[in-house]
C-alpha cells in the first residue's frame, strides 16, 4: 500500500510533520484520513485555526492535496453559501499571507548570514594588509 505523508501548516505553530507517514490504499483514503485528522486538530477552536492547513503528500514526497481547515469548518455549515465562500477566501488570503511572511523572514535571515559573511571576510581581508 502507499505511504502518504502528512504536514500540519498553522500560523501560530512551527510545521509538524510526519515523518514516518501511513499507509492507505489510495488517495480517496487518505484524503478521507487528511479530513478527520484536521477536524480534530481544528476542534473547539474553529474560528482561530481556519487559515490552518493538512498537507498531503506521497511516497516519493510529490503534493496530493492541501485540506484548507475552513474549507471542512463544520460551524460555518448554517451561513449561506455566499458567507462561507468568502470566509473560506480570507482564510486562503491569510494563510498565503503567512506563507509570505515566513519567506520574507527566512530571506531575511539568508541576508544577514551574507552581511555577517562578507563583514568576516572584509575583517580578514584588513588583517592580512596591516
Amino acid at each position: 500500500m502507499p505511504v502518504y505523508h502528512f504536514i500540519w501548516i498553522s500560523s501560530r505553530t512551527p510545521p509538524i510533520i510526519d515523518r514516518d507517514g501511513q499507509e492507505f490504499p489510495d488517495d480517496k483514503a487518505a484524503y478521507a484520513h487528511a479530513t478527520e485528522v484536521a477536524g480534530e486538530l481544528m476542534r473547539n477552536r474553529e474560528a482561530k485555526c481556519r487559515s490552518s492547513r493538512l498537507q498531503v503528500y506521497n511516497e516519493n514526497l510529490m503534493p496530493c492535496f492541501e485540506i484548507l481547515f475552513a474549507s471542512i469548518d463544520e460551524t460555518l455549515d448554517h451561513l449561506p453559501a455566499a458567507c462561507r465562500n468568502e470566509i473560506e477566501r480570507a482564510a486562503r488570503a491569510e494563510a498565503s499571507l503567512n506563507d509570505t511572511l515566513e519567506e520574507v523572514k527566512a530571506t531575511l535571515n539568508d541576508v544577514r548570514k551574507t552581511l555577517t559573511a562578507v563583514q568576516e571576510t572584509r575583517l580578514t581581508a584588513d588583517d592580512i594588509r596591516g
